[in-house]
């Protein structure tokens, strides 16, 4: 990992998708992290190597969307990718050091978890705002992120959020889903405790 900093006798731990044909075996999809993201635009420090392995992508979500494309998480990158399955380009970054998007007030996210696609060029995850090493503060609380992704001028709104009552710090884990009857059903990773929200959500700023 010299090239990055770290130790030459380190090791990048690399991530890969596969999509298989349970019937035959058959591997009909391949996608490799190193291939297309660079390590040094990771957001987890070489300081957090742990026995000389650096986790710099950690992918954590992955979901099937429209016209061949996956939706990928990559909690270390801080960045969400729009990837094309026939070539495996990348078609967009939102979020980390690369992010093809811009973020109004309240958008920004770190850290996050479970990735998924909305109706109306919107996404959902769960913003875990913690952290890099087990002694890193976080930089905020944890919440659902429902997010508005505007592809005429590349930008995203916060369209909807979910706080606990009270505001919890979570490190890692965690998902926002939709319930059949409408309602947002928010999981607090290593917290133990589960929340069910109108979907209209809350602030951080109306709780005590």
């Amino acid at each position: 990992m010299s090239a990055y900093g770290g130790p030459r006798n380190g090791y990048i731990d690399n991530y890969s998708i596969q999509e298989v044909d349970l019937e035959t075996g058959e591997l009909l999809f391949f996608w490799d992290a190193f291939d297309h993201v660079d390590p040094s635009d990771s957001m987890a420090p070489i300081s957090s190597v742990v026995n000389h392995i650096w986790d710099c992508f950690h992918i954590n979500s992955v979901e099937e969307g429209p016209d061949n494309t996956l939706l990928i998480s990559m909690r270390d990158m801080w960045a969400i990718y729009l990837i094309d399955k026939v070539t495996g380009d990348i078609i967009w970054q939102l979020g980390g050091k690369q992010s093809d998007f811009t973020f109004d007030p309240n958008a920004t996210f770190s850290w996050q978890h479970d990735a998924r696609f909305r109706p109306g060029n919107r996404i959902s995850l769960f913003d875990n705002a913690c952290c890099a090493t087990s002694d890193t503060p976080p930089a905020g609380p944890a919440r659902g992120l429902i997010l508005t992704l505007n592809y005429k001028n590349m930008s995203v709104a916060a369209e909807q959020t979910y706080y606990h009552d009270p505001l919890l710090y979570v490190s890692h884990r965690g998902n926002l889903q939709k319930l059949p009857n409408g309602n947002q059903l928010v999981g607090w990773g290593e917290q133990p405790y589960v929340s069910e929200f109108k979907y209209a959500g809350n602030t951080e700023k109306v709780l005590p």
